[in-house]
């Protein structure tokens, strides 16, 4: 081999049995092609043959499907051939560094571990970059949805909590999302995201789940980041499909009944269009072609029951503020929550993927 040329490695070298040159490397991105070229030069009328292995899956092993590539032969002649591929990085690819296996070999296909004479490897580095990816969520709350819009009566009055109200039982969330003042006048309440990587949608049990965040959702359903306006990211390699279970302090979750569709690095899902857009029609009918999340779940354990009547809405009942038994969320605890909210809405469950047994 005279030369190898892959993204930005561009190295010329000489004939010898075993080449190192791990510490020439380049970045690639997952689901991007690139131009692979590897020159041979042959004195004779040798034929040679050229394989490249690239082990995405980082498992020290150039076995797997789809990590060797088929360059060609030279032609049976002397002079220097230039012999070619394009590489599109899988999906899937881990992050970070891997190894590039570069080879030929008389007569015959190399093995990616040959040791011969009558051929020749070299080894580079290949970085897969984590690439940006961004989380686009819409998603109604029954209580202070309007019939078009949800209320924002808890940023007006300036009752909302500065700091994610997620921190105790039943969520636990230990996340230290907070703000020095709500970002924006359309905010109606904290959230709490969590994402899950899985087949299918029944296989997205709590096992699958792999990152949480508190966010902000306004008046129009859209889920946002701490400055009130921008998509989250998601740092995570999503290995499968990507599900997201919404939570709120006073409603019943949801998960998305489908894998959210990546497009230009953005993953998307909106859960008002249909009710099935909820796993298991898990949400509510709100009216007007608005569907949401299920109000009424005062103590956040996944039912609508008495115990939020007795334990919650009774004892906060005739208070104003940030209150769990203020379900339809205009700041007060009072009939309306009740009679509006919570007993049309008794005896609804949370609806989930089935958790594994233990």
């Amino acid at each position: 081999m005279s030369h190898v040329s892959f993204n930005e490695i561009d190295n010329s070298s000489g004939s010898t049995t075993y080449s190192d040159f791990t510490s020439i490397s380049t970045a690639v991105a997952p689901d991007s092609s690139y131009k692979l070229e590897n020159d041979i030069t042959v004195n004779g009328s040798w034929v040679q043959h050229d394989i490249v292995w690239i082990d995405w899956n980082g498992n020290c092993s150039f076995n797997d499907s789809g990590e060797a590539y088929d360059l060609g032969q030279t032609p049976g002649s002397s002079g220097t051939f230039t012999l070619s591929t394009t590489v599109t990085v899988p999906s899937g690819a881990n992050y970070g560094s891997t190894r590039m296996r570069v080879a030929e070999r008389y007569n015959q296909n190399p093995g990616a571990c040959d040791n011969s004479t009558y051929g020749e490897g070299e080894d580079y580095t290949i970085v897969v970059e984590n690439p940006v990816q961004f989380l686009d969520l819409k998603v109604m709350l029954e209580g202070p949805f309007n019939g078009l819009e949800m209320n924002t009566d808890l940023t007006d009055l300036t009752i909302l909590p500065l700091s994610q109200p997620y921190n105790t039982a039943p969520w636990n969330y230990s996340g230290t999302e907070s703000v020095a003042s709500i970002p924006n006048t359309d905010v109606v309440d904290w959230v709490l995201i969590e994402l899950r990587d899985a087949a299918d949608a029944e296989s997205a049990n709590s096992s699958s789940s792999f990152a949480g965040m508190a966010a902000f959702v306004l008046k129009d359903g859209s889920v946002v980041d701490m400055d009130g306006s921008s998509a989250f990211i998601i740092d995570e390699q999503i290995n499968q499909n990507l599900f997201v279970v919404i939570r709120h302090r006073n409603h019943l979750d949801m998960m998305s009944a489908d894998p959210l569709l990546v497009e230009s690095g953005t993953y998307t899902y909106d859960f008002t269009t249909a009710i099935s857009k909820a796993y298991l029609n898990g949400q509510k009918d709100l009216g007007n072609g608005f569907f949401g999340m299920t109000g009424g779940d005062c103590n956040g354990d996944g039912q609508i029951d008495l115990n939020d009547k007795v334990n919650d809405w009774s004892l906060e009942a005739g208070n104003v503020g940030y209150f769990q038994g203020d379900v339809n969320m205009d700041t007060q605890v009072n009939n309306p929550d009740k009679t509006e909210v919570w007993e049309p809405n008794l005896n609804t469950n949370t609806q989930l993927p089935t958790e594994p047994l233990e």
